[in-house]
């Protein structure tokens, strides 16, 4: 609730310039001002107050005036400094108005930065609410000052929770769009990963494609070199078996050359024995000596102690030699 008034003391001071030329302009332009505010022609009344103020810098009273016309055409931040131009000069009849006006100014200007700026609303309403508080008790009696007080404080706690819910908001805001981003920088990673798994593919059917194309010449002589190591090492194979066979067979041979010249030469011994008993059996045998058949029996029994003792040798000699590679 905004109150103002012109207050028409202003004109008095005006006889301390009495019967001068400056006097009597300083009270035409205070009744002119005065005058053209009542008629709510503020933007006159403010040429008014502005000439008187030329004269007379130091007047509360013009400072007041002037302030109120300010803020009667909406220029409530001139209008504030007005106020506090009067209330500095500390003239006890304007006071307590003063204090109420600046109250007015502040909520005024808080008012319509509300919207843009919470924040600068905050303060000016904070600041209203302390001249209003400063009006009561300059007149605990001015009711529009606590009704205005009282307003304003509750419209500071409405602002407050507002601004509260409004920074909630925001940071939820700003954490929902750090995930999103957060997401999509992921999205992004994974995008070019699978990119790179795509690009990944062609090269590798490209290079099974290029080995499958490989041109024949290459892979016969691939074909050609494995072959041939592998034929080498059947060669090799073969050599040594071939080797090992024909040391065995020697082996065998000669062992079966020793047999046989021992036969022989048993066959002979035994002939041999033979010639010899045959010619004493020709002549009598004489006496103390064996007769035909005793020899021949003795002769048996050798023969027989000699087969068995060349059987015993190539038993002995079979377990000592070493087994015959079969090729087959």
């Amino acid at each position: 609730m905004a109150r103002f008034r012109v207050i028409i003391g202003a004109a008095l001071a005006a006889i301390a310039f009495a019967n001068s030329a400056e006097a009597l302009f300083l009270e035409k332009e205070i009744k002119k001002g005065n005058r053209s505010y009542s008629e709510e022609k503020y933007e006159d009344a403010l040429k008014n107050y502005d000439e008187a103020l030329s004269l007379k810098p130091e007047d509360a009273v013009l400072q007041y005036n002037r302030a109120s016309a300010l803020y009667r055409v909406n220029k409530f931040k001139e209008a504030e400094e007005g106020f506090l131009n009067a209330l500095a000069l500390c003239a006890d009849k304007i006071e307590e108005e003063s204090a109420y006006n600046v109250g007015n100014s502040k909520y005024r200007l808080g008012a319509n930065s509300e919207t843009e700026n919470a924040a600068s609303a905050m303060e000016y309403y904070k600041q209203a609410a302390q001249f209003y508080k400063r009006a009561i008790e300059l007149n605990a009696r001015d009711t529009d000052a606590k009704y205005n007080y009282e307003f304003l404080r509750k419209k500071i706690e409405e602002l407050e929770k507002k601004m509260n819910e409004e920074k909630k908001e925001k940071q939820d805001q700003e954490k929902k769009s750090e995930e999103k981003k957060d997401q999509q920088q992921k999205d992004e990673e994974k995008k070019n990963e699978e990119g790179k798994d795509e690009q990944k593919k062609p090269d590798e059917n490209e290079k099974k494609k290029d080995e499958e194309n490989k041109p024949g010449e290459e892979k016969k002589d691939e074909e050609k070199k494995l072959g041939g190591e592998k034929e080498k090492e059947e060669k090799e194979k073969q050599a040594k078996q071939e080797e090992e066979k024909k040391k065995a067979e020697g082996k065998k041979k000669d062992e079966q050359k020793e047999d046989s010249s021992q036969e022989k030469s048993e066959e002979a011994s035994q002939e041999e024995s033979e010639d010899s008993l045959g010619a004493r059996g020709k002549d009598e045998t004489p006496e103390g000596e064996m007769t035909k058949e005793e020899a021949q029996i003795l002769l048996m029994g050798q023969e027989e102690e000699e087969a068995r003792m060349r059987a015993e040798k190539r038993k002995a000699r079979s377990q000592n030699r070493p087994a015959v590679l079969k090729d087959w």
